[in-house]
């Protein structure tokens, strides 16, 4: 069995992580054998932990980003990913969870997986019931592939919105996108859980969308993303320490 890595970023939202907590008690020990949980805590607060049930359940490790960057996720993504000690990565938002099924299937799904394919799982508004393809942050990967695109690029860092999109284009041209249809997180809403969504900082794209339109054109005039992400990028731009 290849082993994955859950890896996140969370601000500040200790109801919404302890739903994550609270599945991962329901993993049986096949499947938590197999497992890795990374969170940074992106400098929020309430500090995010880990319960110590957890940790002895898992390997875990926490990490506390101590620069205070608004929508720091791609830099929070970035730590995650140079610390992660397996194989496989699975990236998500605190407010999409993966049931004891599911992440079983989802480990299934990896032992089957070759390297430079990609999966993008699907999430289901637990609102609702509806399944939705939209999101473009849900990944499901080789580390050492995350790695070799140099991971997210942090000139998004500070402002909201765009780095997953970029990165999607990237990935689209280097790798093989499966979409297996039994595959999707459980997504969560403010009507579940008041943290779902961080709403204390500003939340226009409006900054990101003219540095990815001035990403779009440098690209063509390099030769595309592929050419373009053998540029040299600065990563992890702030001050950081280790947790757990």
């Amino acid at each position: 069995m290849r082993r994955v890595t859950i890896a996140m970023a969370v601000y500040g939202q200790p109801k919404m992580l302890n739903c994550w907590f609270e599945a991962i008690r329901g993993y049986h020990p096949d499947v938590l054998k197999d497992l890795e949980l990374i969170i940074v805590d992106d400098h929020g607060d309430p500090s995010a932990d880990v319960p110590r049930d957890i940790r002895d359940q898992l390997p875990c490790q926490l990490f506390r980003v101590l620069d205070n960057i608004a929508w720091n996720q791609p830099g929070a993504r970035n730590l995650a990913l140079d610390h992660c000690r397996t194989d496989l990565i699975l990236f998500v938002d605190p407010d999409m969870v993966f049931e004891a099924a599911m992440m079983r299937n989802m480990l299934e799904v990896g032992l089957t997986l070759n390297r430079r394919q990609v999966v993008r799982f699907m999430l289901r508004h637990v609102s609702d019931g509806r399944l939705d393809s939209s999101s473009p942050n849900t990944w499901f990967m080789f580390a050492d592939d995350f790695r070799h695109l140099g991971g997210y690029d942090e000139d998004f860092c500070g402002n909201k919105g765009w780095s997953d999109v970029q990165l999607l284009d990237i990935v689209s041209k280097a790798y093989k996108i499966i979409r297996p249809p039994e595959l999707f997180a459980d997504f969560y809403g403010v009507e579940q859980f008041s943290d779902a969504m961080v709403d204390s900082l500003p939340r226009s794209t409006k900054a990101n969308k003219a540095k990815r339109l001035a990403k779009q054109a440098e690209a063509r005039k390099v030769g595309g993303w592929l050419k373009w992400i053998k540029q040299p990028r600065k990563r992890i731009r702030f001050r950081w320490e280790r947790v757990l």
